[in-house]
């Protein structure tokens, strides 16, 4: 039985919205009333199989995740029974962020660096689990489990439904786990070990770098009959790897300890996640884990293996993401992290001094300054869901169609809440109604500004981008609605400097690269001129057949491309800034931005 939107199942937490209802249990967004959320997983007692089930028959999902005590784990809450003692359920922290499988779909790859960081800070979460007294093997390690946290982009490992002890034994595994990501052992119902999970681990490194799992049958053509029959025919053939990937050259080094874990037999695999870690830092395998510092030939894992001597990685660049990735702004990024992100963050705390949860954020300025590029690092940085509308989303031909799909766009974003929705190009859907001429407007904008009236309060963020914004509405742009405006102007030297070192990161360098002379060299470009401008650089190094960009071919290119932006335009900007600024705030602001 399904619980209701805004009922409260256990005491002091309503429910938001459903999740997904699944074969054994079902599963919630909740939130007390300070704000705070959470997950909670529902059970259905009648359907769980009595091999989930531990000491006095409480289940082991909920037994292993109260044992666990680490900062990538999602948290124990609480747990118990819900009124009528029939039905167990386990309230844990809420993640705010998407799955790997979900940005995966939307990006198909990662760039090989972000990967390998991805990867390394996953394998130390179950390294944990493996370096245990009784080691938890996960049993389920897939894409789908892993969820990036919005606020540091750093991977949390979700779901033990299947998960289990060493000392618990060996089930078989349902058919509901991709079979992808399961070793040949555990098709036929054999042993699960440390090991297995290192297969799952190297499954998840394959497709993180290749947009698709090993061992792909679906490259080919559609399967038909039984999927993991297949598989193990296809396994009987050695592992196909892309040539190239869309983010870069793999190392061999990489490429080596990838294979390794995807061994067919489990005692060729490294024997748990501590040992991979270790072969992807460089590092020897020990018998000894390096999370807990025991020995890992244990009980249910296989034996002592040799690793191969592999070529040393070459250092890689910090990942960076949120706002880490947007080149100055400083005043701006804190600005927006004190005023934006931390009240919606920690409601509790501001609505106790009377300071209200702010609604949404509108940014303008000249076009190319990186208005779009900021709402994106502002939604990594909030960790809410993020989703972006153009024009065209809403856009309909039909009568009262544009409104029917401005409804349905708020309706979904409150199931999805948390969430933040981005207007880019929001003059084009919100247009004043006092300088067009097309009446059909008027009900439009009056759709939209019926659905921003405090929207925050229902988990929703509004963000929206424009290059005019003397063209929006002036409804819409009044507290309640958009709460807050900021300025996003051309970017100054240092941001210059760092946009210059963002664009040309993971390119072939030469080290005299020096950025502050090339952000000398460009005042008065946004940031998409730079973008182009090493872009151009790059194609020079093609026609002249060198081997890395040199600090002559971005002057080069510099010389031989304007900006996009001119003078005149940049003062006209300038200009609406202070009026458009001082006609809400009522005086002149300090400018913020660049």
């Amino acid at each position: 039985m399904t619980i209701r939107a805004r009922t409260h199942p256990i005491p002091g937490w309503r429910v938001v919205g459903s999740v997904k209802q699944a074969a054994n249990a079902d599963t919630y967004r909740v939130a007390d009333d300070r704000g705070n959320r959470a997950f909670l997983k529902v059970f259905r007692p009648d359907r769980i199989p009595e091999h989930r089930l531990g000491a006095g028959g409480k289940l082991l999902e909920v037994m292993i995740l109260e044992s666990l005590h680490h900062a990538r784990i999602p948290s124990v809450i609480e747990s118990g029974v819900l009124k009528g003692g029939q039905r167990p359920y386990l309230l844990t922290e809420l993640i705010p962020g998407e799955t790997l499988d979900h940005r995966l779909q939307r990006e198909f790859a990662l760039r090989t660096a972000p990967a390998k960081l991805l990867l390394e800070a996953l394998l130390r979460v179950v390294a944990y689990l493996h370096g245990l007294d009784d080691p938890v093997v996960h049993n389920e390690l897939v894409p789908s489990n892993v969820v990036l946290d919005g606020r540091d982009e750093r991977p949390f490992l979700i779901d033990f439904g299947h998960a289990r002890r060493i000392s618990d034994g060996n089930p078989p595994h349902p058919s509901s786990i991709d079979p992808y990501y399961l070793p040949n052992e555990c098709y036929e119902g054999g042993v699960s070990t440390t090991a297995s999970d290192v297969f799952a681990l190297g499954a998840i490194y394959f497709r993180t770098l290749f947009g698709m799992p090993p061992w792909d049958l679906r490259t080919t053509e559609p399967v038909r009959g039984d999927l993991r029959k297949a598989l193990q025919n296809a396994r009987s053939k050695p592992l196909a790897v892309p040539a190239r990937t869309l983010g870069g050259e793999i190392d061999a080094h990489t490429l080596a300890a990838i294979k390794k874990a995807l061994s067919l037999r489990p005692e060729d695999r490294f024997r748990d996640a501590g040992e991979f870690l270790g072969a992807l830092a460089r590092e020897p395998a020990s018998d000894r884990s390096p999370v807990s510092g025991q020995p890992t030939g244990r009980t249910g894992t296989t034996g002592p293996t040799r690793t191969p001597q592999l070529e040393p990685l070459r250092p890689v660049a910090p990942l960076r993401l949120g706002f880490a990735a947007v080149g100055g702004m400083a005043e701006l990024k804190r600005t927006l992290a004190e005023e934006v992100i931390g009240p919606l963050r920690d409601p509790g705390r501001y609505t106790k001094l009377g300071l209200g949860i702010p609604n949404g954020l509108l940014l303008y300025g000249p076009p190319g300054c990186g208005k779009t590029f900021l709402a994106e690092r502002f939604g990594e940085e909030l960790g809410y869901a993020f989703r972006k509308v153009t024009p065209a989303d809403v856009a309909s031909i039909y009568i009262h169609g544009t409104q029917e799909r401005i409804a349905s766009l708020f309706d979904r974003a409150r199931k999805e809440a948390p969430c933040v929705l981005f207007l880019d190009e929001v003059d084009a859907m919100i247009p004043s109604r006092e300088q067009s001429i097309n009446h059909g407007y008027a009900s439009e904008v009056n759709e939209w500004l019926a659905q921003m009236d405090e929207c925050g309060r229902a988990g929703v963020f509004v963000l929206a981008a424009s290059n005019q914004p003397e063209r929006i509405d002036a409804a819409i742009r009044r507290s309640g609605r958009f709460d807050k405006i900021a300025y996003v102007g051309p970017p100054d030297q240092d941001a210059r400097a760092a946009i210059f070192e963002i664009h040309l990161y993971g390119r072939p360098l030469d080290p005299a690269i020096d950025y502050d002379e090339l952000a000398g060299l460009t005042k008065g470009r946004v940031g998409s001129d730079i973008k182009f401008l090493v872009d151009e650089a790059a194609r020079e190094v093609l026609r002249t057949g060198d081997d890395v960009i040199r600090m002559e071919h971005l002057q080069s290119a510099i010389r031989r491309n304007g900006p996009s932006v001119g003078g005149e335009d940049l003062v006209r900007y300038e200009r609406m800034h202070r009026k458009f600024e001082r006609g809400r705030a009522g005086e002149t602001p300090k400018r913020i931005g660049f």
